[in-house]
């Protein structure tokens, strides 16, 4: 980091890669043949071939990954940012049967360039703290599983070409009062496959949005710290947190776009009482209060038999905790009993 100016500073970093990559592969006969009508195609096992020994593959590769940042301080309260940096994600070497026997396969190494800029400042003598930001990132061969349509395998490491992800983020955080604090933050994110690849071909998954990934998502919530007398101290915590529709396959067709969840809210509760000496603290809490249905996964193993298996948010929760601090108020470590 190199301050130009007693407003302006930059900040670069560089990392640089060498990997030597071995992958292996072996599929031994079942002692025992199974007793499903599948397991014909490759007696005596179930689903794969057997490979006769360990396959092996060796590569070597290198890469870097580098970040560029820049920040300005227009004023004691307010300062402007903007970053460039690239990532990536290693090249893979994989064991695939193909064409009728076990081969080498490779994808290249998923790159993404990401850039943001944007602003961070603070309000009421700095008891308030915002930011607000704008960013977009732009992948080459983004990596991706799809279910393989003629097995074995059952799925299929993929590279699924380019995609661009733009979108914005803000939010705010401090002090209303003495007694009241909130918070609220909202993010858009608009991510897609885009139309064709590098060569001007059509891709598979165009305009299908990124697995796991909401357009819309906010949350807001706030602690009201109350005088509880010789008790001590009452604090009560509610936070609301919303997500809307998102995909769980980056082929979001696959089962007719079944493999998706709708728009929903999550709201959780938290009571704390912290005695008069600071030492002792009793906490009650519920988790998704208003017991919102939603799933957190979808497809899994099944989504490869055609039977896609979902797993379920959890349910509306209750707990409580006890904790005792040894070494006074500052002090950060505790013990908690559930």
């Amino acid at each position: 980091t190199y301050r130009l100016t007693e407003a302006l500073e930059l900040t670069a970093g560089l990392r640089l890669t060498s990997e030597s990559i071995s992958s292996g592969y072996r599929v031994i006969n079942a002692l025992t043949p199974a007793g499903f009508p599948i397991a014909a195609a490759n007696f005596p096992n179930a689903l794969f071939p057997p490979t006769n020994g360990l396959i092996e593959a060796e590569r070597d590769y290198s890469s870097w990954v580098a970040r560029l940042a820049a920040r300005y301080r227009i004023s004691p309260t307010l300062s402007a940012f903007a970053t460039a940096s690239r990532g990536r994600r290693p090249d893979t070497l994989l064991i695939n049967f193909v064409g009728g026997r076990y081969v080498p396969v490779e994808l290249a190494e998923e790159i993404v360039w990401n850039y943001e800029a944007g602003l961070k400042g603070a309000l009421g003598g700095g008891r308030i703290n915002w930011t607000l930001s704008a960013f977009r990132y732009d992948y080459s061969n983004f990596q991706s599983t799809i279910v393989n349509p003629t097995p074995p395998p059952l799925t299929l490491t993929v590279d699924a070409g380019n995609a661009t992800g733009q979108g914005v983020e803000a939010g705010a955080q401090g002090a209303v009062s003495d007694a009241l604090s909130v918070f609220a933050t909202y993010g858009y994110t608009d991510a897609t496959f885009d139309a064709t690849d590098d060569n001007g071909r059509r891709q598979q998954f165009a305009g299908f949005r990124f697995r796991l990934t909401s357009r819309h998502t906010f949350s807001v919530g706030g602690t009201l710290s109350l005088d509880a007398g010789s008790l001590g101290r009452l604090a009560l915590t509610p936070a609301w947190l919303y997500k809307s529709r998102h995909f769980f396959d980056d082929n979001n067709a696959n089962f007719g776009g079944l493999l998706s969840q709708d728009a929903y809210g999550v709201l959780n509760l938290r009571a704390t009482l912290r005695l008069p000496d600071a030492r002792w603290e009793i906490s009650g809490f519920v988790e998704n209060a208003l017991d919102e249905e939603f799933i957190i996964d979808a497809g899994n193993t099944g989504g490869a038999f055609g039977i896609p298996t979902f797993v379920a948010g959890d349910p509306r929760r209750f707990g409580a905790s006890l904790t005792r601090r040894f070494c006074g108020p500052p002090c950060t470590a505790a013990t908690s009993l559930p």
